[in-house]
């Protein structure tokens, strides 16, 4: 593993491009009054900058090639003067309130993550190839000279947010789009756990209990980290916007005024569009979580029935035990989880019995109700969607609720401590130590930390022995409209590669062949088909599992082999 610079400057670069954004934010929440809560927090115009850039990004890609260099020159140059002009006007009110214990935990999350990264050379999974060649239909399709309806007429069905972003910041820093789809990734990985400050603000949770929420979240979970294994992008980009809206929804329905409820629909419905431009089940994730939270303070009046209680219990109970295996839990985060879950209900009943409010309830609910989407199919509507919320979006957006469930139980806990009938102050502050001691032995135990900070071998798709004969091929016959066959799996409604090959399918300008059954090399018929579909090209890489598998003696008279490594072969069929 090498540390690579460019992704450290192309992390630096996102901070300025979201300068003007941050301008723009901070203007826009001086005037929406009934979003003011986000101002408690500097992750709410991070968020809130994300989505004016994302707009910024949209009307850039649409607009002809020299209007949007000269605009996106200005827009960038021109936020970050705004910037300075504004911080130099406010110096003597600027008062700098650092949470050095969140900072600190930034900081090593940042270096964990680009510990992480570091060991990519290109993003993992076949999903990231998928993100590239859309991220590339962005930046070429002008060039390519197509009009609008053209371009978009050959789009599929997708989760446009972050390709968007990637293109943005591949015009303006001219980083190569695999090393700029990483360091993003890392960032919003970095920045996901700190977006729960928003919701946690707004349910009225203790400053105490946003920290050691966050800290929780942040380090015994490997959500959203794992994303980055798939090559969940646009989801991991959704799930760091979809706090903004969440904490809308939950002002909406404890605010029993309903003051400016129209101003608040509207922003809602225009937040709702832009976190949907990152991932179409984000919205289905709101709407459940709407449904949940106007149930808890409209219905329920935040006062749930003792067998209602129970059967929401149980639920929860059922849903956890059938999903532990697909969660891949180790036994100390089981340990941890489930000291919470003994404590959560514990509180649960001594607020019933007490007839008091429990938000452990509205995250119960949100659980429940977004896990039940899960359940419900989408394959006769929609062969490619599986189901309303599929399973590894659902495993992504978990962090959410997990973190609501933590944030809602240490806010319980620490209300419990404050109302011990014990004889001293002296007592209560031993008693509250060993609270926080046994917090962070069950915090540390919890840690995955092999997991979360090296990303998983079975979805590398490119080493060093890829990469060389990547490099190579493209070098050699890029441009030459060659035709490659490389391995691939068939899906429902697409062909999908199987392995590296599609690196260099979406890099180089070939016309695609796919290989989908076993191929033995030496089949005189196998030979004879190539030569009739005129192969020129067969990319085959035997460090996976694929058509390709084993690696076998090539006859000379049939094959060249063109450039070779111990897992990788290029081949030319001998067609004279």
């Amino acid at each position: 593993m090498t540390f690579n610079i460019e992704r450290l400057w192309i992390f630096i670069s996102l901070f300025l491009w979201l300068a003007p954004g941050m301008v723009l934010a901070n203007q826009l929440l001086k005037k929406l009054s009934f979003l003011g809560s986000l101002r408690k927090h500097g992750i709410g115009y991070v968020i809130f900058s994300l989505l004016i850039n994302l707009v910024a990004s949209a009307i850039f890609l649409l607009l002809p090639q020299a209007i949007a260099k000269i605009l996106r020159i200005a827009y960038l140059l021109g936020g970050l003067v705004w910037g300075l002009i504004l911080l130099w006007r406010a110096k003597s009110e600027l008062r700098l309130r650092v949470d050095y214990s969140l900072l600190a935990l930034g900081l090593g999350l940042l270096v964990g993550q680009i510990y992480f990264s570091n060991q990519l050379i290109f993003p993992s999974n076949t999903d990231s190839i998928t993100h590239y060649r859309y991220i590339a239909r962005f930046l070429d399709w002008q060039t390519d000279g197509l009009g609008f309806l053209q371009f978009v007429n050959q789009l599929r069905f997708y989760h446009y947010g972050f390709h968007l972003i990637v293109s943005e910041i591949q015009v303006l820093t001219g980083f190569a789009v695999t090393d700029i789809m990483l360091s993003l990734g890392t960032f919003l990985v970095v920045l996901a756990p700190f977006t729960l400050l928003l919701p946690f603000e707004r349910l009225g949770f203790d400053k105490k209990s946003q920290r050691w929420a966050v800290f929780g979240i942040a380090l015994a979970m490997l959500f959203p980290d794992f994303a980055q294994n798939w090559g969940k992008y646009p989801a991991l980009l959704s799930v760091v916007l979809l706090p903004l809206p969440l904490t809308l929804i939950l002002d909406m329905a404890k605010d029993d005024k309903k003051e400016k409820l129209s101003f608040k629909l509207i922003a809602l419905v225009t937040l709702l569009t832009l976190v949907g431009m990152a991932h179409w089940r984000s919205l289905v994730v709101l709407m459940v979580i709407g449904l949940a939270a106007f149930i808890y303070y409209g219905v329920f009046k935040e006062h749930v029935p003792v067998w209602t209680l129970g059967l929401f219990v149980a639920c929860a109970a059922y849903f956890l035990v059938k999903d532990r295996a697909r969660f891949n839990i180790s036994g100390g985060q089981f340990i941890f989880w489930l000291v919470l879950i003994v404590l959560a209900i514990g509180s649960m009943a001594v607020r019933v019995k007490n007839k008091s409010t429990n938000k452990l309830v509205l995250s119960l609910l949100v659980y429940l109700g977004v896990r039940l989407c899960v359940e419900i199919p989408l394959d006769k509507v929609k062969p490619q969607f599986d189901a309303l919320v599929d399973m590894p979006y659902f495993r992504i957006v978990t962090f959410i609720f997990s973190g609501l469930f933590i944030g809602a139980l240490i806010d319980e806990i620490r209300k419990f401590n404050l109302n011990l009938p014990v004889p001293s102050v002296l007592i209560r502050r031993h008693i509250q130590d060993l609270t926080v001691l046994l917090a962070v032995s069950l915090l540390l135990i919890a840690i995955p930390v092999h997991r979360k900070w090296t990303p998983a071998n079975a979805y590398k798709l490119i080493g060093e022995q890829q990469k060389e004969v990547l490099d190579w091929t493209l070098e050699a016959y890029q441009g030459q409209k060659m035709k490659l066959l490389v391995a691939g799996t068939p899906l429902l409604d697409y062909v999908e590669y199987a392995d590296a090959g599609g690196w260099l399918a979406e890099m180089g300008d070939f016309e695609i062949v796919f290989a989908i059954d076993s191929i033995d090399f030496n089949r005189s018929g196998v030979h004879a088909r190539m030569c009739r579909e005129d192969v020129d090209l067969v990319y085959a890489d035997y460090s996976r599992a694929t058509v390709f598998s084993p690696k076998m003696m090539l006859d000379p008279e049939l094959y060249d082999t063109l450039f070779e490594t111990e897992d990788v072969r290029l081949i030319s069929p001998n067609c004279d």
